[in-house]
Order: structure tokens, then C-alpha cells, then sequence
């Protein structure tokens, strides 16, 4: 038989998993933040599967063995630098438990699953290919799974705390596998009159596997402009020095330590040719004279340069006839 912890406990289990999830974004990733200046991880989501090999630590005389159980959940992982990370979790997980000495129809929670929303919090360091985590986790029940239809929720402390800690394969690859181990320290003999004589603990351990959903690469480095100090000016940003003013300037604005050309073989040297890439003559500063009536004959050769004419005629208009004399 299964029986559903309150409605009102899981919303406020799901409430304050969002809450962490919300501080340890906004403590770790602050608005405005001076972007580090080498490439470094960008922060990661991802799903999770995993199988629970748990059993109860007894402070007592009964024995309690290994079952396997599993979980399935979600993760986001937070780079704080290039070694280290911190990771929340959020998990629904089964942990059977079955005694193996004792009066078992009697025995606490035997032959008992009990389903439990799961909030792992991670301390990461990461080491190449591996890395090595550590940290708390808390547990709320919210269902007991029992087919005798002896024990219910009731039974199970509402929520309880432990100590994990692990190690990761590729922790930043697409796909990896981690093992970690749980150390309970809350009984969780929920019961109004609990078991004087025996504490129970949850212990096991869990194997799975990550796989990321969304972020996780290597974002580019930025630059960090240069501070200047208290009364000095600020630094002015440096030309850049693959661009060759030589080379790209060849007019009346080339730069004075560059050497002098005649870039279009005038005879009329770059710093004093009007028009450096059109063959001129140096009465007009290195460009070509003008024609203003565009006949053919510049001005210099045309007797009329502001009349249309022919070459014949030095450019002016040809005479076609003369007036009849009276």
C-alpha cells in the first residue's frame, strides 16, 4: 500500500529546493561580475539516473541487509573557478530496507520502501579526468511503499539529514559516471513512541550516471581593460601595430617618418601629389591639368577652355559661314 505524505510538505519541499537553487545563482554569479580573463566552464544542467544500494545503520541488536533501490532526478552545476564547483540536486529516490535478524512482520520498517524527495548539495574539485565531491543531503518522505499494509508515512521521520561524499568520471563531459557514499546522522524512527532500545540511520550507497543538457563549454576569454590609478590618467587604447600606416597611407596624409613615394610615376612625390594614384604633371600638384569645356584640349592649349570646340580651331568653335557685308 502506498500512502502520500501531505500535499502541503511536498510543496514546501519543492519551495525551498528552488529557493537554494536561486541563492547559490545569484552568490556565485553576481550581476556585473568582471568576466576572469582566461576561458573558463560556463554554468550546466542536466538529468540523472542512479541505482541505491542501501540498508539501516542500527544503533540496537537488529540487522537490517543491502537492497537496491534507485532515483532519477536533475542537477545544475556552478563553476567557481578552474578546479572547483558547487552542485545542487534534486532527486526522487526509493530506499528499501528488510531486517534480517529479529522478528521481521515486527521488525521497523521491513519489507518497507519509503520514496523520498532527495536535495543533495556538492562541493566539487575537479582533477582532469576525475573529480572528487563532498558534501550534505537532505530527505523528505513523501510516500511508504509496503505490502502487509503494516507501516505508513507516519512512521518516517518527516525529514532527515546526511553527510555524502564521492568521486566523479569526466565530470565535464557530456556524459559521466560518479559513486558516492551516505552517512545518515537523523533516526528516523518517526514514530509517536519510537524504539527506545535501536536508532536507525539511512546508509548506502548510490551509483549513476549525469548526462548535461545545456551549457557546460568553455567560454572565450575577454579582455579586462587596464584600471587607472588614483590621480593618472586612463590609458588610451594603442594603435594597432599589424596595420601599416606606410603602406595604406600614400597620399599628402602619409606619415612624415614614412619614406617618400610616387606611387603613380608622375615625378611628383607622394607628400606633395594631390592625386597619388593618377599620373598628374607638378604644375597642378601631381594631377592632371584641367579641361573645363571637356572638348579634348585642356585648358592650358585652348584658346576658348570655357567653349565647346574643335582641335582644329585650338578649341574654339568652328566658323561656318560670315556675315554678308552691307
Amino acid at each position: 500500500m502506498v500512502r502520500s505524505f501531505g500535499s502541503e510538505i511536498v510543496r514546501r519541499v519543492f519551495a525551498t529546493a528552488l529557493v537554494v537553487l536561486t541563492l547559490v545563482v545569484g552568490n556565485v554569479c553576481p550581476v556585473g561580475a568582471q568576466a576572469p580573463a582566461r576561458a573558463a566552464h560556463t554554468l550546466s544542467f542536466g538529468v540523472l539516473g542512479a541505482a541505491n544500494l542501501a540498508t539501516f545503520r542500527v544503533v540496537g541488536t537488529p540487522t537490517y541487509e543491502q537492497r537496491v533501490g534507485g532515483a532519477a532526478g536533475a542537477w545544475m552545476n556552478v563553476p567557481l573557478g578552474r578546479f572547483f564547483s558547487v552542485e545542487p540536486q534534486l532527486q526522487l529516490s526509493s530506499v528499501p530496507s528488510r531486517q534480517t535478524s529479529g522478528l521481521r512482520n515486527s521488525a521497523f520498517l521491513s519489507d518497507v520502501s519509503v520514496r523520498y524527495i532527495s536535495v543533495p548539495m556538492l562541493a566539487k574539485l575537479h582533477l582532469k579526468w576525475i573529480a572528487l565531491s563532498v558534501g550534505g543531503q537532505v530527505d523528505v518522505p513523501i510516500s511508504v511503499v509496503d505490502s502487509p499494509n503494516v507501516w505508513t508515512i507516519d512512521a518516517v521521520a518527516p525529514l532527515s539529514a546526511s553527510a555524502i561524499g564521492g568521486l566523479e568520471l569526466f565530470p565535464r563531459s557530456r556524459v559521466s559516471l560518479y559513486g558516492r557514499y551516505m552517512y545518515g546522522f537523523t533516526n528516523v524512527d518517526g514514530r509517536e513512541v519510537p524504539d527506545s532500545a535501536n536508532a536507525f540511520y539511512n546508509q548506502g550507497v548510490q551509483a549513476g550516471v549525469r548526462i548535461r543538457l545545456f551549457g557546460g563549454r568553455r567560454s572565450a576569454p575577454r579582455a579586462v581593460p587596464a584600471k587607472a590609478a588614483k590621480g593618472e590618467p586612463a590609458p588610451t587604447a594603442k594603435p594597432d601595430s599589424t596595420v601599416d600606416e606606410c603602406l595604406v597611407r600614400t597620399g599628402t596624409d602619409r606619415p612624415a617618418q614614412c619614406p617618400v613615394l610616387d606611387t603613380d610615376g608622375d615625378g611628383v612625390l607622394g607628400n606633395k601629389d594631390t592625386c597619388p594614384k593618377q599620373a598628374g604633371i607638378a604644375k597642378y600638384n601631381g594631377c592632371t591639368p584641367p579641361d573645363t569645356d571637356r572638348d579634348g584640349l585642356v585648358d592650358d592649349e585652348d584658346r576658348c577652355p570655357t567653349v565647346l570646340g574643335a582641335r582644329e580651331t585650338m578649341g574654339c568653335p568652328r566658323i561656318t559661314s560670315f556675315p554678308r557685308m552691307p
